[in-house]
């Protein structure tokens, strides 16, 4: 593999020792920089670095026929100021505890009630692995309870379910210009949709994407603990390419683990570009048709308008 070393794309320009076209005459191979788009003749496999950000070599004509892009959520849509840990399942929970005592629920004390789903969320996460499914969160949710013999109806889990998930809202946001590039997205004529990995309660999970201002954008959410599948199964890629009524070769999905989102979405038939945040190493092993900084990076990859 040849390797070149800039910090922006004219750097870039100077050291490639192949021809630079900066006009459209040849659409063979491309470089997609955050700031600028050159054209330029094999090797295919050059990696540069833009802006300090590692971007593979790519075709830029396999996003031409595209109609619709499919986005993670964690370390894609949101970035998380720090990892997940248990600590954020012990607030939820204390949490929950605090928010039925204030509704007037006849309640246990706080070490059993602690005790139970902590005991139960983790059975399921084990018994998940064993059978090659996700929990779902939901029903674990209202079980526990229903366990302890406090009764929610569906009003009163969803709201529950927010309280536990809130620790973990905390960790997480959108970056400023995410929303603006879905809403351009959309103007083009862009289907969006979500598939995600998560055990997050989904009421609480929508609210999120609420608060940050990106739930409208998707009709569509395909969620692990909800479908039952967790990428990079094949299935929970169909599911959502049937919620949009597209063919997956008309399809990009977006995310930032070679290992679950490239491979999953390659299998399933579908364009993948990878989202490789500032201080990420280049990916390796299942590469992507695509490497982006930033959600806005979308926009200089995909035509103007999205094809009929």
């Amino acid at each position: 593999m040849n390797c070149f070393f800039a910090h922006d794309a004219r750097s870039l320009a100077r050291m490639l020792p192949h021809k630079v076209l900066t006009g459209g005459c040849d659409r063979r191979l491309g470089v997609f920089s955050p700031r600028a788009h050159y054209k330029l003749t094999p090797p295919r496999r050059a990696l540069c670095i833009g802006r300090g950000f590692a971007l593979p070599c790519m075709r830029m004509d396999v996003f031409r026929d595209i109609q619709a892009v499919i986005f993670d959520i964690g370390g894609t849509l949101l970035d998380f100021d720090q990892p997940e840990t248990l600590a954020q399942l012990s607030d939820g929970i204390i949490a929950a505890y605090e928010h039925l005592d204030q509704a007037g629920s006849k309640l246990p004390s706080l070490r059993r009630y602690s005790g139970v789903l902590r005991r139960r969320a983790l059975f399921a996460l084990l018994a998940a692995k064993i059978r090659c499914r996700e929990p779902d969160t939901m029903r674990l949710l209202r079980a526990a309870h229903t366990h302890l013999g406090i009764e929610l109806d569906d009003d009163a889990l969803h709201a529950l379910a927010r309280v536990v998930y809130a620790p973990t809202k905390a960790l997480a946001h959108a970056q400023p210009q995410t929303a603006g590039a879905l809403r351009e997205l959309l103007a083009r004529g862009y289907r969006l949709a979500i598939v995600s990995n998560t055990v997050a309660p989904p009421p609480g999970l929508d609210e999120h994407l609420a608060d940050e201002g990106l739930l409208k954008f998707f009709t569509a959410r395909i969620y692990s603990c909800v479908f039952g599948v967790a990428k990079p199964n094949v299935r929970i890629f169909q599911a959502a390419l049937a919620e949009i009524a597209m063919p997956p070769d008309r399809c990009v999905y977006v995310g930032d683990k070679p290992a679950i989102d490239v491979r999953g979405a390659r299998r399933a038939g579908m364009r993948t570009v990878l989202r490789l945040r500032q201080g990420q190493p280049p990916a390796h092993g299942d590469q992507p048709d695509a490497v982006i900084r930033e959600i806005p990076d979308l926009l200089d990859l995909l035509p103007k308008r999205a094809p009929t």
